[in-house]
């Protein structure tokens, strides 16, 4: 038989607990919300970089159009630019994958510690009644 003064200490470690728990979500929530603005601040720069090349692309194609070229694609600086265009494109798909990396990991942490703290309230209780 408990006394009261267990049944208090059960519930303040269980309280405790409840409260690491929610502090520990709330540290991996703010770590997953600067990973994913610094994701985007970068993808901001990416995609800076993606209209510079594309502009480029499209100046030299341009230029070769008014020389009189009809037959573009197979000029070597027209090609190098497209190759740098499609590195930047796929450097944007990166970011958007990275992002979705982070929220999957703050998912799976979220969940470890939701069930480490519920076993932990869990336990606390049973500790003494097995007394």
């Amino acid at each position: 038989m408990k006394s009261v003064f267990e049944k208090v200490s059960d519930l303040v470690k269980q309280a405790g607990y409840f409260g690491l728990q929610n502090a520990l979500v709330s540290v991996a929530w703010l770590k997953k919300l600067a990973k994913i603005r610094l994701r985007k601040f970068r993808k901001c720069s990416a995609r800076k970089e993606l209209d510079k090349a594309g502009a480029r692309l499209g100046s030299e194609v341009y230029s070769l159009y008014k020389q009189g070229q009809t037959d573009w694609s197979d000029n070597a600086m027209v090609k190098q630019f497209l190759k740098v265009v499609e590195d930047a494109e796929s450097g944007m798909f990166r970011f958007d994958e990275d992002v979705e990396r982070i929220k999957e990991g703050f998912q799976k942490r979220k969940q470890e510690l939701v069930e480490r703290y519920t076993l932990r309230r869990a336990q606390t209780g049973r500790e003494d009644s097995e007394d």
